[in-house]
C-alpha cells in the first residue's frame, strides 16, 4: 500500500459533483485487496464505504446540492436512468464500464477511492443522497455499500406498502 499523487478531479459536464470524503469505513474486502488476495490488480485506489461533503457541482444543480452539503455516495457508479439502472441493476449500468465502483475493481483507477482527497461524481442527481442533519457521519460511513442500493429499490414503495427487508 502506498500513497500516489493523481490529478485533481474536475467537473467535466452537466449533473456532476466533486465530493471530499469526510468519513470512511473499512470493509472486510479492503484488506484482501491490499494484501493481493483478490483478482483486483495491485495499485488500485481503495475505499468504497464513505460519506462526503460537496465541494463543487456543475452550475445547473448547485441550488439542489450546495457546497458543504453532507452526502452519502453509493459505491456503485450508475446513471440511474438507463434500462438496467431503472430495474435496480446499477452494477450493470450501461453508461459506464460494467461494475464501475469507487475503491475497487478495474474502474477504481478512473474513479478513485474514498481515501482520495476529492472524488468525481459523474451522475450527481442520481447518486448523491443528502444526509439527515441529525445523523453522525461516522455512523453512516458504511451505509454507502449495499444499503443505498436496497433503498433505491424499495424506498419508492414504503409510503404505500409494508415491505419486509
Amino acid at each position: 500500500m502506498e500513497w500516489e499523487n493523481v490529478p485533481e478531479p474536475k467537473i467535466q459536464g452537466i449533473n456532476q459533483a466533486i465530493v471530499k470524503p469526510i468519513a470512511v469505513s473499512r470493509c472486510d474486502l479492503d484488506l484482501p485487496i491490499v494484501n493481493g488476495y483478490t483478482l483486483f490488480r495491485p495499485g488500485i485506489p481503495i475505499g468504497h464505504e464513505f460519506v462526503g461533503m460537496i465541494e463543487e457541482t456543475s452550475p445547473e444543480i448547485a441550488n439542489q446540492y450546495p457546497k458543504g452539503t453532507k452526502v452519502i455516495i453509493p459505491f456503485q457508479i450508475s446513471c440511474g436512468i438507463c434500462p438496467d439502472c431503472t430495474l435496480g441493476r446499477s452494477k450493470a449500468c450501461t453508461s459506464v464500464p460494467y461494475a464501475s465502483h469507487y475503491g475497487m475493481g478495474p474502474s477504481a483507477k478512473e474513479f478513485g477511492g474514498a481515501l482520495s482527497e476529492k472524488i468525481w461524481i459523474p451522475f450527481a442527481k442520481q447518486m448523491l443522497i443528502p444526509m439527515p442533519s441529525d445523523m453522525d457521519v461516522i455512523s453512516l460511513a458504511s451505509i454507502s455499500d449495499n444499503i443505498v442500493e436496497a433503498w433505491k429499490l424499495v424506498g419508492q414503495w414504503l409510503e404505500k406498502n409494508r415491505i419486509l427487508l
